[in-house]
């Protein structure tokens, strides 16, 4: 591939030699054509020659033009060309700026060559967009639009704080495409994940996790966000000091064991099972409040008296604590009652 660069860095060169010397100067600056001359803004080659951005703009357009109406000139990118349709045909028509490039060479030098071909030859069809964290350049018109209408119904389709694998994602993502083409190459799995990647509504996090980009699982935030994902991906009720210790091994985070169950404390989205255990609410297993809370609301729930060991087996799926503190609190007179049969009511 570095020769392919290299032959297009030496067309270019061609192409410049036949241009006036302020055309050719412009186009320098605005596209990083020289080794370790990076890409210019209009703004400040116009600072450089006092004159205005629309100004450099008309510049460069009548440069390009001048380069397009030259048959002579255009001979020498032909292969360049070729050799760009073809990137982004394998990559089903549409792709990000980033990745074309970098099917060609990761030198930044020889990439500013590439990307002068791109904007300078009539294959190629640009989309910049605010809601895409690149550019995108496409061959084929009806590749991008089945590409932007599914990549808008997938950020619809996910919820609010969904959290998705990588493999849940790019399933969903695929059955949107495949509503408007049929286009094996646009349905190719590696493919689909990097059309994903380009939006910036959608985003995954350090865990591999995948949603919307503003939701509080992939936007995360503080320690009580951490501590969710970390919850999460453990599916199983840890001890704060634990959950402090994931958290920096994980996410690289340095955070206070005592912040951590700060925060575990004030968030609904968490719930003490044990002696400084904490699950997820959302799981559904567990109960929160004390002791004496939970055995309330088993003996509510089953609307009739219960055995000591039909008590003891119901708390300990809602709570992580010793049988003998679930006895403690079930002797307390004011809250439980004992029947003659030695069953357990409320007081």
């Amino acid at each position: 591939m570095e020769t392919k660069v290299n032959n297009v860095a030496s067309a270019v060169e061609k192409i410049l030699e036949g241009l006036p010397e302020r055309y050719k100067d412009v186009l320098i600056k605005r596209y990083g054509l020289k080794p370790g001359v990076s890409r210019c803004t209009l703004e400040s080659i116009g600072q450089f020659y006092g004159v205005t951005r629309e100004r450099v703009r008309q510049i460069e357009n009548a440069a390009k033009k001048l380069i397009l109406e030259t048959d002579v000139l255009l001979l020498h990118t032909k292969q360049a060309v070729k050799d760009l349709k073809k990137a982004i045909d394998s990559l089903g028509g549409v792709a990000a700026e980033q990745d074309i490039l970098n099917q060609f060479t990761d030198n930044e030098d020889g990439q500013d060559y590439l990307h002068f071909i791109l904007n300078l030859s009539d294959p190629f069809f640009v989309e910049k967009n605010k809601e895409y964290k690149d550019t995108i350049w496409y061959t084929k018109e009806n590749s991008f639009e089945a590409f932007e209408k599914s990549i808008k119904h997938l950020y619809r389709d996910i919820k609010t704080d969904e959290i998705l694998t990588e493999e849940d994602i790019v399933g969903r993502f695929v059955e949107k495409i495949k509503e408007h083409t049929d286009d094996k190459k646009l349905l190719k799995l590696d493919v689909v994940k990097k059309l994903i990647e380009v939006s910036k509504n959608i985003g995954s996090n350090q865990m591999g996790h995948w949603g919307r980009a503003d939701s509080r699982h992939i936007h995360l935030k503080g320690a009580r966000d951490y501590a969710y994902l970390v919850l999460k991906s453990e599916e199983k009720p840890l001890h704060f000091s634990e959950i402090s210790e994931k958290i920096i091994n994980q996410f690289g985070k340095e955070i206070n064991v005592a912040t951590v169950h700060n925060e575990l404390i004030k968030d609904e989205r968490f719930i003490l099972v044990g002696r400084g255990k904490y699950g997820l609410k959302e799981w559904g297993s567990f109960s929160g409040g004390t002791v004496s809370e939970v055995i309330k609301k088993v003996l509510k729930k089953n609307k009739k008296a219960m055995t000591k060991e039909e008590i003891l087996e119901e708390v300990l799926k809602q709570k992580e604590v010793r049988k003998q503190t679930i006895l403690i609190n079930l002797s307390k007179k004011k809250l439980f009652k004992k029947t003659k049969d030695g069953k357990y009511t409320i007081a």
